[in-house]
């Protein structure tokens, strides 16, 4: 159950304007991002995109298409492993390059 809560906290909903901004709905990954945060989007090559990099992409939660903000703990060559900084474990599904969307801009 607390997974299932977690998860539905990590929305990414709706707000996404131009291609290039989200509004955060969720708390999975407070503190460095907190609910109702606007965050910038590059569009980055997926085999750039490294540990520690927080990125967006798009999942599957109950045969429902969210969108999701996290941060990626370790990669190889075909997945990125995923945890949202504010959940005790990591997530139970990894990202593909035809699920992931970009990376959150930093500054």
């Amino acid at each position: 159950m607390k997974f299932i809560v977690g998860l539905i906290t990590v929305l990414l909903l709706c707000s996404a304007l131009k291609g290039e901004r989200y509004v955060i709905e969720g708390t999975s990954m407070v503190p460095t991002i907190k609910n109702g945060d606007l965050v910038y989007i590059e569009h980055k090559d997926f085999f750039r995109v490294k540990s520690n990099d927080i990125i967006v992409f798009k999942a599957s939660y109950n045969g429902t298409n969210i969108i999701v903000c996290h941060r990626v703990v370790s990669r190889n060559y075909i997945f990125l492993y995923t945890k949202g900084d504010n959940n005790l474990t990591g997530d139970n599904f990894t990202i593909t390059k035809e699920e992931f969307i970009g990376k959150v801009k930093t500054n």
